[in-house]
């Protein structure tokens, strides 16, 4: 007696064939959560990518606070009465750099 391929009973379809089907599922799941992901990342500044953003530019300024060179250069805008946010100038070009190279991978 001859035994045949293990078939799927709920579809008919040899076992390999059902199996296959459930991996490019799955491969087709996880590309599609990434592409969400990185939409989110890069696509008109996703909310992740701004607090991300915002985060760093806080911590930023809060380095500059410590630090003695940069405390003094801030007097001296403070006295020139010039309004400096490294952080959050720093956090722009950084953004604006992520969009460029993302655009260029498209």
């Amino acid at each position: 007696m001859e035994v045949g391929p293990d078939v799927d009973i709920a579809s008919g379809l040899p076992l390999a064939v059902v199996q296959k089907q459930r991996e490019v599922k799955r491969v087709e799941r996880i590309i599609s959560e990434y592409q969400e992901l990185v939409n989110d990342l890069s696509g008109n500044g996703g909310p992740i990518l701004k607090n991300i953003a915002g985060l760093f530019a806080n911590r930023i300024n809060e380095i500059i606070k410590t630090d003695p060179a940069c405390m003094a250069y801030q007097m001296i805008f403070d006295d020139l009465k010039i309004k400096v946010n490294v952080g959050k100038a720093l956090t722009k070009i950084k953004l604006t750099e992520l969009e460029k190279a993302q655009k260029q991978s498209l």
